[in-house]
């Protein structure tokens, strides 16, 4: 998981050049989607998911059993400065 958008697609970059392990990255079509991911995991060779903190796949999926057997977490997501709640909480303390 990526803290943002342009560090994934810069590491997919270096990644897709270096192994030949089916790779999925979050918000690029022409990569596949995560119907492909969970058919490549499915699969003997697997595959990598690149995906952002608070983005499509950071919540709502299950991936259980093959669909994931770890997470490399890089960098630390900044938090939305003008996010409503935040703004709120600004407010009342």
């Amino acid at each position: 998981m990526f803290p943002n958008y342009s560090l994934m697609k810069q590491c997919y970059s270096g990644w897709y050049r270096l192994f030949t392990k089916p790779s999925i990255m979050e918000g690029d079509n022409n990569t596949g989607t995560i119907e492909d991911y969970e058919k490549f995991c499915n699969q003997k060779e697997g595959s990598v998911l690149f995906c952002v903190h608070r983005a499509n796949y950071s919540e709502g999926h299950n991936f259980s059993g093959n669909l994931c057997n770890g997470v490399i977490m890089v960098g630390v997501p900044n938090q939305y400065i003008n996010h409503p709640k935040l703004k709120l909480k600004k407010l009342l303390y």
